[in-house]
């Protein structure tokens, strides 16, 4: 098994991190921090933690995962979407931490010298993030404004948001 210099992983994933940024830019969302964390309007307190790892996934195991101790972090907040791109394939995908936390191969696995990892299932994630993440913002009914929540189908929260002015 190769070793990874987790310095090295720690770049690709700002560098992921990085290019996420314009695509949730793109569709509307606010990014209010380094961190990625995306808010459908600025009034809102909801908002989704997006963590981005750039990294292949076990394909033996047909898994994928991160440091367990992040995964600790991860879970206290159930907003929180890990995505995942996959340097050797391009694929893209992803998942609420709380959905992942059920779909668990290996918690707190010694696989390597490194810190023990949490893997997950592939078959749990989202091929179709963007949408995950819309989906559980409107979910938050009770946060959502009603400008919001009622947009009409097929109009964006940009146009929609202009008519209103």
């Amino acid at each position: 098994m190769k070793l990874r210099n987790f310095d090295d992983e720690l770049k690709r994933g700002e560098l992921w991190e990085m290019l996420v940024v314009p695509l949730l830019k793109d569709q509307g969302f606010i990014v209010v921090n380094k961190s990625v964390t995306a808010k459908p309007d600025l009034e809102l307190d909801c908002s989704i933690e997006i963590e981005c790892k750039y990294k292949d996934r076990m394909w033996k195991y047909k898994v994928t995962g991160c440091p367990h101790q992040l995964y600790l972090g991860y879970k206290k907040n159930p907003n929180t979407f890990l995505l995942f791109c996959e340097p050797s394939t391009g694929r893209i995908y992803g998942q609420f931490i709380d959905i992942l936390s059920k779909n668990i191969h290996k918690e707190n696995w010694p696989i390597s010298k490194g810190a023990p990892i949490t893997t997950f299932t592939i078959s749990c994630m989202r091929y179709d993030w963007l949408t995950a993440i819309k989906q559980r913002l409107m979910h938050h009914n009770d946060l959502i404004p009603s400008r919001i929540k009622n947009l009409p189908a097929g109009e964006s929260l940009e146009s929609y948001m202009e008519g209103m002015e």
